[in-house]
């Protein structure tokens, strides 16, 4: 008889919830479409500190994109399906790293090495959400980096990341996720 960890009937919950939570279904026809309703879901179980603007209703909630924009529309259109704190989401492409700070997730796509110390040394203190999908990113001090594991999708988290930035993350969240420490001198 096979045995099924309760890891795998985790994230099977978490996946079920992602495709159907809400009445909103998502067709996964790509690697960045499942990634774009993951991170739709973190926000249900992500906390920014008191006082933020992420809950402020006169600015909205940002989700914004460094670099290359990979979700070809699906990011935008799972933001226009959901909301924040009863706040519309909007996805924005950030050209100018000073304007970093104004987003509360920041979607690190695949940079140099030097262009991604530049935006979490911008980043650093903030109350500032960063995820990225890029090998070693969780351990050079991203918050949630997604990984390929056994042909599905996983996610590591850096808690020492999200306590820096001020963020509190669900504990049903990190149950779900393989938990990292930065290398050496990393925040």
């Amino acid at each position: 008889m096979m045995r099924i960890h309760s890891r795998t009937i985790h994230l099977l919950i978490l996946f079920f919830s992602i495709i159907s939570y809400g009445g909103i279904s998502y067709a996964a026809s790509s690697e960045y479409d499942l990634k774009a309703a993951f991170i739709e879901k973190f926000l249900h179980f992500i906390k920014w500190p008191a006082g933020s603007t992420a809950y402020e209703d006169e600015t909205g909630f940002t989700i914004c994109i460094a670099g290359i924009n990979p979700f070809k529309g699906s990011l935008e259109q799972a933001a226009r399906l959901s909301r924040f704190n009863n706040n519309a989401i909007q996805v924005k492409q950030v050209a100018e790293y000073d304007k970093i700070t104004d987003c509360h997730v920041l979607f690190i796509s695949s940079t140099s090495d030097i262009k991604l110390k530049k935006i979490l040394a911008l980043t650093k203190g903030q109350p500032i959400l960063t995820i990225s999908d890029s090998p070693g990113y969780a351990v050079d001090g991203v918050i949630i980096n997604f990984y390929p594991r056994n042909k599905s999708l996983g996610f590591e988290i850096n808690r020492q990341a999200a306590v820096a930035a001020q963020i509190t993350i669900s504990s049903r969240l990190l149950k779900l996720a393989n938990i990292v420490e930065p290398s050496g001198d990393k925040l």
